[in-house]
């Protein structure tokens, strides 16, 4: 049965670091224009948690799946689906934002330049996708 949009769903996630329990037993789920907003102080794992979720770290417990496919599962395929571009200093303020999805694409998934377009048009960003990032509001890049 094709489904025309995405799922997220997270059982009982638990991240430990240097032997400090950050969160554990997290539970959610997320689909397709849902939006997740993740709060916290410095330290309580919002960038571990979406490190965990795009693939560059494994939980110590619990299960992520997307699309129903438990993930780890394929990984060429979720990371084929799903981006990453995290903090402000992993973007290049002298590029563009096409020329930043293109150099995170050349780092991981190999996107066609059509995917990049794409993903600039889903975050409604196709309006200044020549434009360097240096010009562009905090929320914009």
């Amino acid at each position: 049965m094709h489904q025309d949009f995405n799922q997220l769903d997270v059982a009982g996630l638990t991240c430990i670091l240097a032997e400090k329990t950050i969160f554990a037993g997290l539970t959610f789920g997320a689909r397709s224009a849902d939006v997740v907003h993740l709060k916290g102080q410095n330290g309580s794992g919002k960038t571990s948690l979406l490190r965990m979720l795009c693939g560059f770290a494994q939980p110590i417990a619990g299960r992520i799946t997307w699309n129903g496919n438990q993930y780890p599962g394929d990984s060429n395929t979720f990371r084929h689906e799903v981006g990453y571009i995290g903090h402000r200093r992993g973007i290049s303020e002298e590029l563009t934002p096409l020329e930043n999805i293109r150099f995170a694409n050349d780092l991981g998934s190999q996107r066609t330049e059509t995917e990049c377009r794409h993903a600039l048009e889903r975050v409604q960003l196709t309006h200044v996708s020549k434009t360097p990032t240096r010009y562009l509001s905090a929320g914009q890049n």
